[in-house]
């Protein structure tokens, strides 16, 4: 195929390039390199480039491939683009090689005003467990007694690679000012309490380790990062408030506008039911509940137990205001099970009396079979 057919854009405005880049298949594309390498820089529909369709679709090895061929070539708009696509697919090494290169990638911004970090904190973890949706080799079926030890290397590689990227992004942003620094993680929107609201706990870790002023940091409801995992019930991010010393005191007074207080926030109902559908039973839910509220309560000040908020509540008379449901639900959720419980032993001793009583197991005015020893004939 000539040069100018592979530029030849279809009615969606992409290029045969375009499609092997999105194909994944590395080996295609170098073949379709070889006529020119001003492809990779050919951009298709949206005005995208090919090595941004590969990122989107997680093409590790295409993406790898790609940057080593266009990475002079690229714009400061066309970096921090990919940086943040890099993120979303867990493409983390050449996520490194680009800030290594290009480090005022760190507080750059893309076309919906997000850094690198605000990609990074929107993840509910960090990952350990990633998948090359590159196409896969043939000779693949062969490793596959060895795909375990590989599968568990690559994990941990790639989870190292996560952190690493949080660190050196995160070092460059606290070069700046406090001033530039606050600005940086709280616009479009204060990327420490999102983590928190996922759970992500290494992100937290790295960044308040680097800047433990974060930890003093409050929401438009006066929440902490602490106040928002005990609404959502990440016990790793709110354990953390142990680690603080004193510190601790300080924060755990601090109330939202309706004078909620922590103990008052671990009585509410889970904001995310889908965290609390993993456990079985509404009776085993509120269990749940409940010891998490005891956990809250070991943090809390002793006046904070019996304090009332704008609305005259208790945190104790608001969690059962809010788990009332949960409650009702419980208490028919056990009668039913113990209902169960009994239609199933009501089974079993009547299989175990119609074997006993069975006429197939009696001859008629004796004893049941099996009741005498058997003696061996000897020949």
């Amino acid at each position: 195929m000539s040069a100018e057919a592979l530029t030849y854009k279809n009615e969606a405005g992409n290029t045969s390039f375009c499609f092997a880049a999105i194909s994944g298949v590395e080996a295609l594309a170098k073949v379709m390199m070889k006529t020119g390498s001003e492809l990779a820089m050919t951009r298709g529909r949206e005005n995208l480039l090919p090595i941004y369709m590969a990122a989107l679709l997680g093409h590790r090895g295409m993406v790898s491939y790609l940057y080593d061929e266009t990475k002079e070539q690229l714009t400061d708009s066309d970096r921090i683009t990919l940086l943040v696509a890099l993120i979303n697919s867990d493409i983390f090494d050449v996520a490194l090689k680009m800030l290594e290169a290009h480090p005022r990638l760190a507080y750059d911004r893309d076309e919906h005003e997000l850094t690198a970090l605000h990609a990074l904190a929107q993840k509910s973890c960090i990952p350990s467990s990633v998948v090359d949706r590159s196409p896969p080799r043939f000779w693949n079926k062969f490793l596959i007694p060895f795909s375990g030890f590989k599968l568990a290397r690559k994990k941990k590689l790639i989870h190292k690679q996560a952190l690493d990227l949080i660190q050196n992004l995160w070092k460059q942003v606290i070069l700046l000012d406090d001033e530039t620094i606050s600005c940086q993680i709280g616009k479009p929107w204060p990327l420490i309490f999102t983590a928190a609201e996922r759970g992500n706990l290494d992100f937290l870790t790295i960044l308040i380790r680097l800047y433990p002023d974060l930890i003093f940091k409050v929401d438009q409801n006066t929440y902490s990062i602490f106040h928002i995992a005990i609404l959502n019930r990440h016990e790793d991010i709110f354990k953390m408030i142990y680690q603080i010393g004193s510190i601790k005191n300080v924060i755990t007074i601090y109330k939202d506008g309706e004078g909620n207080n922590m103990l008052h926030l671990a009585a509410r109902v889970l904001e995310s039911p889908s965290r609390l559908n993993v456990i079985p039973g509404a009776a085993l839910q509120l269990q749940h509940e409940l010891l998490w509220f005891e956990e809250v309560k070991k943090v809390a000040q002793p006046r904070h137990i019996e304090e009332k908020n704008i609305h005259g509540k208790t945190p104790g008379a608001l969690f059962i205001e809010q788990h009332k449901e949960m409650m009702k639900e419980g208490e028919h959720w056990m009668r039913d099970t113990a209902d169960s419980c009994m239609e199933h032993y009501r089974l079993f001793l009547d299989m175990i009396n119609s074997t006993y009583t069975s006429r197939s197991l009696f001859k008629p005015g004796k004893s049941p079979l099996f009741s005498k020893r058997v003696k061996p004939k000897v020949a």
